[in-house]
């Protein structure tokens, strides 16, 4: 099976989070890579090029830092297009409204609206923290781990924490946790 990343995920990123901080520099290189930016939307992109992408991307986007601390930090606006689109404007509004617990278990919702290859598993651990597998991280677990913690921080999650327990450069594993609080 073809692995796709849909057109909806790619807007978010691209065309809403990331428009107008890419340079002529970077859009060529993304370009060269068989991301055209400037081209009309698909209705879906390759995993491993959008995936390069992103990676050009962070490179550009914060070249201080390493290429897994950029990827974080992309990760950590995810929301910021995703929630902008028809197929991310409902799950963000179900996520702030069911707090962490019942939006983590939506996670495989969340995960199949950005993609098609997608397969999650998650584990209850306690009352504030649990596990979550992913099939495939593309080699850039840290990029996810941002996704997370920034799906965390919209639930309405108290001292958030996401930390990658595994990972073989497909599949990875993340323990997440946050604060319980008071009612």
């Amino acid at each position: 099976m073809k692995e796709w990343v849909f057109g909806s995920t790619f807007d978010a990123l691209f065309n809403r989070v990331l428009a107008g901080r890419l340079t002529p520099e970077c859009q060529s290189q993304l370009k060269s890579a068989g991301l055209d930016v400037l081209a009309p939307l698909s209705e879906a992109y390759d995993r491993k090029i959008y995936f390069r992408g992103l990676q050009i991307v962070s490179a550009h986007l914060y070249p201080q830092k390493p290429i897994g601390e950029a990827m974080y930090d992309l990760g950590l606006r995810f929301w910021e297009g995703f929630g902008k689109t028809p197929r991310g404007e409902p799950l963000l509004t179900a996520i702030k409204r069911d707090g962490p617990m019942r939006s983590l278990f939506r996670s495989a919702e969340m995960f199949k609206a950005s993609n098609n290859y997608m397969r999650t598993q998650l584990n209850l651990t306690n009352a504030s923290r649990v596990e979550l597998w992913l099939s495939q991280s593309s080699g850039f677990p840290e990029y996810f781990r941002g996704v997370i913690f920034s799906t965390l921080v919209e639930s309405g999650a108290a001292q958030p924490g996401v930390e990658i327990i595994e990972d073989d450069g497909q599949s990875c594993n993340f323990r997440i946790n946050w604060a319980v609080t008071a009612v």
